[in-house]
């Protein structure tokens, strides 16, 4: 398990990184495509955000530090998509999440038939024409995912989506204990 460090700033190193706890890369993206399960990619906040449309790997951990803001703003597509059909716990936590648009479910996260943890963010101004402007989890059976999906101490607002303008789960089931965190 290593952690990716991912600067806006950064010089740009060439994948493979030698180190992945010293080398940083300068996109989301970048960092997330060395990324393996287990790993954590720790994203620094800064004045500028970063605008890109993200899919985070399975059973990886996309951290932020000092609530780094993903824009996805310049393209008509979710700010960030999770695994699909993925037992593997996969999260998303510490974020401003802007910028989210599609014509399908969840404007900015979205999961099908996964495990996920969306922690700790700030998600607003994202749209969805069908459900879940900010956040859809579909289908996360927590007899069919040992590790149920988890939407905590999120701050979700100002999204907009024809059902659920902030948090649609459809077919989700309720896990029996919450206490459990596994990031």
């Amino acid at each position: 398990m290593a952690t990716i460090h991912v600067w806006s700033r950064s010089s740009e190193p060439k994948i493979p990184y030698e180190d992945k706890e010293i080398h940083g890369a300068h996109t989301i993206a970048n960092g997330l495509a060395i990324a393996q399960p287990g790993d954590t990619v720790l994203v620094h906040g800064d004045a500028s955000p970063y605008v890109e449309n993200v899919t985070v790997k399975p059973g990886v951990l996309l951290q932020g530090r000092l609530l780094p803001i993903i824009d996805g703003s310049g393209n008509e597509a979710r700010t960030v998509t999770m695994p699909i059909n993925e037992t593997r716990v996969t999260g998303v936590r510490g974020f401003e999440i802007i910028g989210g648009k599609t014509k399908d479910n969840g404007g900015t996260a979205w999961a099908r038939n996964s495990s996920v943890v969306i922690e700790g963010n700030c998600i607003h101004g994202n749209k969805a024409e069908k459900w879940g402007g900010g956040i859809c989890i579909e289908y996360s059976d927590a007899a069919m995912y040992p590790r149920a999906s988890y939407v905590v101490g999120n701050r979700i607002y100002a999204n907009n989506s024809t059902h659920g303008a902030g948090v649609a789960l459809l077919g989700v089931t309720v896990p029996r204990s919450r206490a459990t965190r596994y990031w």
